[in-house]
């Protein structure tokens, strides 16, 4: 058997010791591990958005998407192979109308860790909101009694549902859709200064007349208690027309989604195994001018 020549000793040892401190878990959630590389590749990517990004937050990030992954397992919904693909498919499509999301995708995309480091962490958040948060009902329980209470009082009485909101302790707003303007609130109304900031424009609107009011009928209110971003909302087809569709919606604030995730998130064990460097990177200080 051949020797290694004594010049290629150095080299490869330094080669073997990169190569384990980059392997080495900084992070434990669960059995799961995030190692150095892992992070300085979180890292990199986020940099693209943000110069000022540090390795502490890249950490947090990978900490919090393994979470959510786990919360998610234990309430069976489960991220398939196929879900990625699709968010990736989005993001690449998306990227060709900005600029930096187009930059990470060309310098990164390719990287084998890429879904696992950015694709899958950008997919959760999303998941974990629509088919987690929104659906735990223990959690939305008072919000959702109220509003099932409201939807039972109206529903062979729509007229009344600004009387009953009222009674009841309920916002409400009224609100419009037309093509060119897509879904505007009145401006009028100042019963909801307290809510989540209410969505609108042109493609929400489209959403919104779909998914809503081409389901009910004029003058009549939804059949359920109905999702909207942070609110849970009863609405009532006001006068839909050629030009514009008018609508009532008497709604609550559901509770923090950072409340849910805390509160679900409390079984999962998390081990910080290394503190990284919470600072940003800052050019060089230049060097002092010579008397």
């Amino acid at each position: 058997m051949k020797q290694i020549p004594k010049l290629l000793l150095v080299p490869l040892a330094l080669a073997f010791i990169v190569s384990c401190t980059g392997s080495k878990p900084v992070a434990m959630v669960g059995e799961k591990k995030i190692t150095k590389d892992d992070v300085a590749l979180r890292l990199s990517m986020m940099k693209v958005f943000n110069p000022q990004m540090n390795e502490k937050v890249a950490m947090e990030q990978l900490i919090r998407s393994e979470t959510l992954l786990q919360v998610l397992k234990s309430k069976g919904v489960e991220v398939k192979d196929q879900m990625v693909e699709t968010e990736m498919s989005r993001l690449t499509g998306s990227s060709k109308n900005n600029p930096k999301l187009e930059a990470l995708v060309k310098d990164y995309g390719s990287k084998r860790k890429f879904k696992d480091l950015y694709v899958v962490p950008a997919l959760v958040e999303g998941l974990a909101f629509r088919e987690a948060f929104q659906k735990d009902a223990t959690f939305h329980k008072d919000e959702n009694e109220k509003m099932e209470k409201l939807l039972a009082a109206v529903k062979n009485n729509p007229s009344k549902l600004e009387e009953m909101a009222k009674q009841m302790g309920v916002a409400f707003k009224k609100g419009s859709i037309k093509e060119k303007d897509g879904l505007t609130w009145d401006s009028s109304d100042r019963d909801v200064a307290h809510m989540p900031a209410l969505p609108s424009g042109v493609g929400f609107g489209q959403f919104f007349k779909k998914m809503l009011l081409e389901k009910t009928p004029t003058g009549k209110v939804s059949d359920k208690v109905e999702s909207i971003g942070q609110i849970m909302a009863v609405v009532r087809n006001d006068s839909p027309s050629k030009d514009s569709s008018k609508f009532t919606v008497a709604m609550v604030a559901r509770k923090n989604f950072g409340d849910w995730f805390n509160q679900n998130s409390q079984s999962i064990k998390v081990n910080r195994l290394e503190e990284p460097n919470s600072n940003a990177q800052k050019p060089p200080m230049p060097a002092p001018k010579a008397n």
